[in-house]
């Protein structure tokens, strides 16, 4: 969306005072102001604006300049964009550190995902907890236009907003929409619900989009760093999908197989799992992984790089977990660790111990990212994203982890930990 005008108030100053009820006061939440820093009605006076919306507005301004020779009492002002398409496959951060906008990044896209469904369509999440009043407007907004809405919550007390939900959609699931709460997990296993995740058949020209957050569908979670991975893959939407049908039983889940290809570049590894150490998926993840002669993304010394954003890290399951990073930072693997708020003291211990890099960040994953040397290849690369926590609940605890193999998500998912480095401590 783009909105331009003349105000009548001249921005230059106007972007100095912030005077109440004018544009920067009134407008600088919702709206880029795109407009050079330069006069149009005289050096100092700019009273044109071309603005474009913050959240989710689909447009990034390439370029705006000052064009002379119309008939006019001032110049114009020209502006181009590029249009952006909101669901574009691979991981979308938030920035906790800045502006309301950035915080809500990736939570204002899942809103966004939803909102676009029209009268006929499916719309279908699963999540821990669900508290976000946007994204509460938008599932409800979609049920009263016509999309069936199927929601499957953890267990727990109800939020303000589940309670909401559960009003308007009820709890009928013979009906094309209705709320399900689990009671403990919704698969059998002794942990919990931690899968979070907003399905949608059709989001404006988007087919079979799955939007898989690593974080909880709670307003909380813009001050901690979170990522929400995009799909249209149609392997991928059946398989959470699938995995969504098995959690709205709320029983034990039977099947056996736990690691599903899903086409081309992605794997899913589903949970709960046993708790044996042969069966956890972590540790099944970095058993591959060889440390020297790699020639990965960012391999420029040889060594394979290890990566690694956790929010909740403890127990004998995250102490296995931690001994086998420090084997590999031994062994010569270039080995570092963002802990989240519930990295125990143990944990860390260990990794010190090994001489594994440690910062303390508000990070809201459970992120391991492998550049290099992997399964006997030199060049190998895989991120995996949005599964349970790293203790010993987690392996009976409902879940999904994303594992994307191809190389521009993991340059993303790169760059996405190395901001949440950068702010650590």
């Amino acid at each position: 969306m783009f909105i331009s005008g003349d105000l009548n108030v001249n921005y230059l100053a106007d972007r100095r005072r912030q005077n109440p009820g004018l544009p920067t006061d009134r407008l600088g939440d919702l709206v880029n102001f795109d407009m050079p820093l330069t006069g149009s009605f005289n050096p100092t006076s700019l009273l044109d604006y071309g603005m474009s919306v913050k959240r989710n507005g689909g447009l990034v301004k390439t370029d705006a300049s000052i064009v002379k020779g119309f008939n006019s009492d001032h110049w114009a002002i020209q502006f181009t964009y590029r249009a952006i398409d909101l669901f574009e496959t691979g991981p979308l951060f938030n920035a906790p550190a800045g502006d309301l906008h950035d915080r809500r990044r990736t939570l204002d896209r899942t809103v966004r995902a939803v909102q676009d469904a029209e009268s006929g369509d499916l719309v279908r999440m699963a999540t821990s907890r669900l508290d976000d009043p946007d994204l509460l407007g938008a599932l409800t907004s979609a049920y009263a236009e016509g999309a069936a809405v199927q929601v499957v919550v953890g267990a727990g007390t109800p939020t303000a907003a589940e309670q909401q939900l559960e009003s308007a959609l009820g709890i009928d699931q013979t009906q094309p929409s209705w709320l399900r709460r689990c009671v403990g997990s919704c698969l059998g296993g002794a942990g919990r619900q931690e899968a979070n995740v907003v399905l949608v058949s059709r989001a404006g020209g988007t087919t079979e989009l799955t939007m898989i957050s690593s974080a909880p569908f709670e307003a909380g979670s813009t001050s901690r760093s979170t990522d929400v991975f995009r799909s249209s893959s149609a392997a991928v939407y059946a398989t959470y999908g699938e995995v969504f049908s098995r959690m709205s039983l709320d029983a034990t889940d039977t099947a056996k197989v736990r690691t599903v290809a899903m086409g081309s570049g992605y794997t899913a590894q589903l949970y709960p799992v046993p708790a044996l150490p042969f069966r956890d998926p972590v540790l099944k993840a970095l058993k591959p992984v060889g440390c020297t002669n790699a020639r990965g993304l960012r391999t420029d010394d040889g060594r394979t790089n290890i990566r690694v954003a956790v929010q909740a890290w403890s127990g004998e399951r995250g102490q296995r977990v931690a001994t086998r990073l420090a084997a590999l930072k031994r062994q010569g693997c270039d080995v570092v660790v963002v802990a989240g708020p519930h990295v125990r003291q143990g944990i860390r211990s260990v990794l010190a111990d090994g001489g594994v890099g440690v910062r303390t960040s508000a990070v809201g994953q459970n992120l391991l990212v492998v550049d290099g040397r992997y399964a006997g290849k030199a060049r190998a690369h895989l991120a995996f994203t949005a599964g349970p926590g790293w203790t010993d609940l987690g392996v009976g605890s409902d879940g999904v982890t994303l594992v994307a193999s191809y190389a521009n998500a993991v340059s993303a998912y790169l760059d996405g930990w190395s901001r949440a480095w950068q702010r650590g401590a």
